[in-house]
């Protein structure tokens, strides 16, 4: 190497235009290498939130159940005529419908856990909330795990084995 000539006259344009070109694809290879990080972080993230809200909501529906058929059991203790009781048995079975539509739409969701709709779908109002702690049935009160093989076994209990 002539260390007196300058430096530009020891590399020709082919090599620049190499070294430009490598260089820009590294940047590129790194700016989607990040993209595809942080939308995965976040397709992470809201599938945790997602399936934190359906844990929720699993738990509420079980112990609104539970509220209601106490609350239609509690009716029908004072039972005084044949119309009072059919109402008690109305509550009761509304309790089971809106319980099994609940835990349906648990266990077989209309929308993929990383989307957005996913949370809307399992929403709990603070007052359904605040009702349901006043009446007895707070979630610290009920020591019950609401897993998906406890909703389908009170769903669908003609298909499990009877380990419940």
């Amino acid at each position: 190497m002539d260390w007196s000539e300058p430096p530009m006259d020891l590399y020709n344009d082919e090599s620049l235009m190499l070294i430009l070109g490598l260089s820009v694809c590294t940047q590129l290879v790194l700016m989607v290498y990040i993209t595809m990080t942080l939308t995965h972080s976040n397709a992470l993230r809201r599938k945790q939130y997602n399936e934190m809200k359906r844990r929720h909501y699993g738990n509420f529906i079980f112990r609104r159940l539970l509220a209601q058929l106490d609350q239609a059991w509690m009716s029908s203790s004072r039972c005084a005529d044949l119309d009072a009781c059919r109402l008690a048995q109305c509550q009761a079975l509304d309790a089971i419908h809106l319980f099994r539509h609940s835990a349906i739409q648990l266990l077989y969701p209309e929308f993929e856990m990383h989307s957005e709709q996913a949370s809307d779908a399992y929403w709990v109002l603070n007052e359904q909330e605040l009702e349901l702690s006043t009446a007895g049935y707070a979630f610290a009160d009920i020591s019950v795990e609401v897993t998906d093989d406890l909703l389908v076994h009170l769903v669908h209990p003609e298909r499990t084995d009877g380990a419940y």
